[in-house]
C-alpha cells in the first residue's frame, strides 16, 4: 500500500509539472498578491485535476468518448478562453490588485475559481491520468474502492505539494519587486497566456 501511495503521490505532481498557463497564473498571483492567493490558484488546479483524476479511475466511458470525439473543438475553445484570460492579466493594474487583497474578502474565492476554470479547459488531461495508470499498474481491477479513494488523495496531495513549491519559490522574489516590477509581471504573464493561446490554436488548426 506504501508503494502505492508512493506511486500515487508522484502521479499527481507529474500531471501537475509541467508549466502551462496555469503555472503562470501561480506565479503571478503569488508576485503580485501573495502567498494565500498563490495557494488558492493552486488549489484550484488541484480540485480540477481531482475530478478528472476520478473520471479517469472510475472509466467514465460517456465522458472519455465525448472528449475524443470533441477533442478539436475542445482544444479550440481553451485557447480562446487562454487568450482572452492573457488580454486581462496584462492589462490588470498592480495597484488596484494590491487594494483588492487588503479590502476584497472574495479575492481568494476567485482565484480558486479561475484557476479551476484555467484548468478544467484541458478535458484532455483525462487521457494522461488513464496513460500513467497504466504506465505505473494503479488504478487496476483487483483493487478495493476504498484503495483507490486513498490513492486518488494522495494524487490530489501530490499536485499540491507542486503548486506549494511554486508558491513559496516566486514569494522569496516579492519583497524584491515594487509597483512597477508588478507591472511587469502582469504585462509578462498575459503575453506568455497569449503565445501560449495561439500556438495552441494554429497547432491545433494545421497539426
Amino acid at each position: 500500500m506504501v508503494y502505492m501511495l508512493i506511486k500515487s503521490f508522484f502521479i499527481g505532481a507529474i500531471v501537475s509539472a509541467p508549466v502551462g498557463p496555469t503555472g503562470i497564473l501561480c506565479l503571478q498571483r503569488t508576485l503580485t498578491r501573495g502567498k494565500a492567493h498563490g495557494f488558492a490558484t493552486g488549489f484550484g488546479a488541484t480540485f480540477s485535476d481531482f475530478i478528472y483524476a476520478i473520471i479517469a479511475t472510475l472509466g467514465m466511458s460517456i465522458v472519455i468518448d465525448f472528449i475524443h470525439e470533441n477533442e478539436f473543438w475542445l482544444k479550440l475553445f481553451g485557447s480562446v478562453i487562454v487568450f482572452f484570460f492573457g488580454v486581462k492579466i496584462f492589462r490588470d493594474d498592480p495597484v488596484k490588485q494590491l487594494q483588492q487583497t487588503d479590502h476584497n474578502q472574495n479575492s481568494l474565492l476567485q482565484d480558486f475559481i479561475y484557476a479551476f476554470g484555467l484548468t478544467v479547459t484541458n478535458p484532455l488531461v483525462v487521457f494522461l491520468f488513464i496513460t500513467l495508470f497504466a504506465n505505473f499498474s494503479l488504478m487496476t481491477e483487483t483493487q478495493h474502492l476504498w484503495e483507490r479513494a486513498v490513492c486518488l488523495l494522495a494524487m490530489m496531495g501530490g499536485a499540491f505539494i507542486w503548486w506549494c513549491a511554486i508558491v513559496f519559490g516566486a514569494n522569496s522574489f516579492r519583497s524584491k519587486i515594487n509597483i512597477r516590477g508588478l507591472k511587469i509581471v502582469n504585462q509578462s504573464a498575459g503575453t506568455v497566456f497569449m503565445v501560449l493561446a495561439f500556438i495552441s490554436f494554429f497547432a491545433t488548426l494545421f497539426f
